[in-house]
C-alpha cells in the first residue's frame, strides 16, 4: 500500500473505533465493505446498492425517506459527497438521519483527481468542509490526509492494485492518527500540496430546535 493509503486507512481506524454497540448509516456505501468492522447495525444507502438484505437505493439529490430519520447513532460517507449536485443540501440529509448526540464520519477529496469526470462534480477544501459541518456538532476533527507528493504513488498503486481493498487494507494498520480539532476554521492549515483527501470525525450532533 501506498503512503497516502497508509494514513486514510490509520485515520478511518481512529474514526470508527469504539462503534460497536452503535448504529450506523453510510451513504454512498458502493458494496459496502466497511460493514466488516463491528456495529451494532449497519444500513447501507446508495444509487446502485449491492443486491443485499442491509443495503437499500438512494439517490443523493433526494430527500432522505421518513423511514430513516433520527434513528442512527453514526452516519458515514466516505469519498462520495463530491457526487451530489448540492452537497450542502445532501450534507443536511445526512444530518436528518442522526439522533441528538450522534456523530458523523465524511470523507470529501480536495487535491484528489476525479475518478469519474461524468459524476464527480465537486472539491472540498478542509476549511470549507470544517465550515459546512462545525455548525451541527460539538467537535469536529480533521485528518488532513496526503499531499501532491504522494500522488504519483497513489496513482501508480491504483492502475497496479485497482481500488481501495477496505477492510483488509485499514485493518493492517491499528494504530491511529491523530487529528487536527481547531477552535475555528483560521487554524486549519492552508497549502498547494495538500491534503489529497480530508476525513472528518464530528461528534456530538446538535439538531436543530423547533
Amino acid at each position: 500500500m501506498d503512503r497516502y493509503m497508509r494514513q486514510y486507512a490509520r485515520a478511518l481506524s481512529t474514526a470508527l473505533s469504539g462503534l460497536e454497540t452503535r448504529s450506523v448509516i453510510d451513504f454512498g456505501a458502493g458494496t459496502g465493505w466497511i460493514r466488516k468492522y463491528p456495529f451494532a447495525s449497519y444500513l447501507a444507502l446508495d444509487f446502485v446498492p449491492p443486491d443485499e438484505p442491509w443495503a437499500r437505493q438512494w439517490n443523493f439529490d433526494h430527500t432522505l425517506p421518513e423511514e430513516y430519520r433520527r434513528k442512527y447513532d453514526v452516519g458515514i460517507s466516505l469519498n462520495a459527497i463530491q457526487q451530489a449536485a448540492n452537497p450542502n443540501q445532501t450534507l443536511n440529509y445526512f444530518l436528518d438521519a442522526l439522533r441528538g448526540g450522534g456523530n458523523l464520519i465524511l470523507a470529501a477529496p480536495w487535491l484528489y483527481p476525479p475518478a469519474d469526470r461524468t459524476i464527480d462534480y465537486w472539491r472540498i477544501a478542509p476549511r470549507a468542509l470544517y465550515r459546512m459541518t462545525s455548525p451541527h456538532f460539538e467537535k469536529v476533527s480533521l485528518f488532513l490526509i496526503g499531499s501532491m507528493v504522494d500522488l504519483p504513488g497513489r496513482i501508480a498503486s491504483r492502475l497496479l492494485a485497482g481500488a481501495f481493498r477496505g477492510f483488509s487494507e485499514a485493518k493492517t494498520f491499528r494504530v491511529g492518527a491523530k487529528p487536527l480539532c481547531p477552535v475555528d476554521e483560521g487554524q486549519i492549515p492552508t497549502s498547494y500540496f495538500g491534503p489529497l483527501t480530508t476525513l472528518i470525525l464530528a461528534e456530538n450532533y446538535l439538531p436543530p430546535v423547533t
